[in-house]
């Protein structure tokens, strides 16, 4: 490979993507010159710490050698425990109480709004929205404990006295 116009350099990030990775379609490369790249500094490119190849970014093309960087996340184990707000226990888990949640949209509203419902109502109650695989489990009929369907009350009274007073 001969480069007498410095472009290995210039292209290097890209260059050693498809090297290592391949390619899986062809595109235009709109994606990658909508940004005016810029030139590389003067200074010396990095060297591959196993073989001494320059430029090395994060693998070297004459060996393979990649760099390691340490991750900045952390996993801890976690345990699952019961969805209790206020003192009042309204589910097993957060798994429970999202069917119950989908269970009362689905005996109160049309079937193109019952994922919807649920998810907003599981947020009223939680604070956050449920995951894709709690919004995407198949589900039997799920009775509706009577602290969710108060605490569904509750919310939608809330509702209706806010809208009154815009009005």
């Amino acid at each position: 490979l001969l480069d007498h116009s410095g472009n290995i350099v210039r292209f290097a990030a890209d260059f050693e993507t498809i090297y290592h990775e391949g390619l899986s379609e062809l595109d235009q490369g709109e994606r990658l010159d909508r940004d005016i790249r810029k030139e590389p500094d003067e200074e010396r490119a990095p060297i591959c710490p196993q073989c001494g190849y320059s430029p090395f970014a994060k693998r070297c093309m004459a060996c393979g050698h990649e760099r390691v960087t340490r991750s900045m996340v952390a996993s801890v184990p976690g345990e699952m425990r019961e969805i209790v707000i206020g003192g009042k226990r309204y589910a097993d888990n957060a798994l429970d109480l999202y069917r119950q949640c989908y269970q009362y949209a689905v005996e109160n509203s049309r079937p193109e709004k019952r994922r919807g419902r649920a998810a907003h109502i599981y947020r009223d109650i939680t604070g956050s929205w449920p995951s894709r695989s709690m919004a995407d489990a198949p589900y039997a009929d799920t009775p509706v404990s009577r602290a969710v369907l108060n605490k569904i009350r509750s919310k939608n009274i809330a509702f209706s006295r806010a809208t009154k007073r815009v009005i």
